[in-house]
């Protein structure tokens, strides 16, 4: 009596070792690209843009550095203010509230303009190596620092990852970042540029997987 309930027993524990492993097994987890595990992929260096999702799960807490700008006119501006219906009268040259002049003494860049810049402006590293696509989750925390004004550049965004985690069965990885954004002031008599922070925000964005082979997602429990 004893042997068998110590055989039913063994059964079930098997059966629950099975169960929490699903998704490593063959219809998930091993069926995408997850490090250097392609002999071709091993034989091939890479630049230094360049990392493998193992390198990107311990470069947390690295901050990745952009030389990008955009320079911000009042064609930029206006055509922003129609495009979301935000026509507030500091974004307009002479706009006026109750009669008196703009306080801001210029025409003010709308904040969702510059945080918008985010997919242009930062850059991490190349994930080509492991990631089909990246999806864009969302931001919070986002501050705006300082006013940004028409023909100011706006860049040199210093990029913090801030944590990794795995989803949708280790098919994606959630990368959130602490984003910075700089209004740069390029003093060209002086050869001379001073940078001050305009927006600070994080952005979670998802990387998928490459697939090794064409087994659909959806027939994965």
């Amino acid at each position: 009596m004893i042997a068998e309930y110590r055989s039913i027993a063994l059964e079930r524990i098997a059966r629950l070792k099975q169960h929490c492993c699903r998704a490593t097994n063959s219809n998930s987890y091993n069926n995408y690209v997850h490090a250097d595990d392609d002999d071709d992929d091993n034989d091939r260096a890479l630049n230094e843009n360049t990392q493998t999702i193992d390198v990107w799960f311990h470069s947390v807490g690295e901050i990745f550095r952009s030389e990008k700008r955009f320079r911000i006119t009042e064609d930029v501006i206006a055509n922003f203010a129609r495009l979301t219906k935000d026509e507030q009268w500091i974004h307009f040259r002479g706009g006026e509230r109750g009669g008196n002049e703009n306080a801001f003494e210029g025409i003010v860049a709308h904040g969702f303009l510059t945080l918008s810049l985010m997919t242009f402006l930062v850059e991490t590293v190349e994930k080509s190596s492991w990631a089909e696509y990246e999806i864009n989750c969302g931001v919070s925390d986002a501050k705006f620092v300082k006013p940004v004004f028409a023909n100011d550049y706006v860049g040199d965004a210093e990029t913090q990852l801030v944590s990794c985690e795995w989803k949708k069965n280790q098919t994606q990885v959630e990368s959130v970042y602490r984003v910075k954004i700089f209004v740069v002031d390029v003093d060209e008599a002086a050869e001379a540029e001073n940078k001050s922070l305009a927006l600070s925000a994080l952005w979670t964005v998802r990387q998928v997987l490459k697939r090794r082979n064409d087994t659909n997602i959806n027939d994965v429990d």
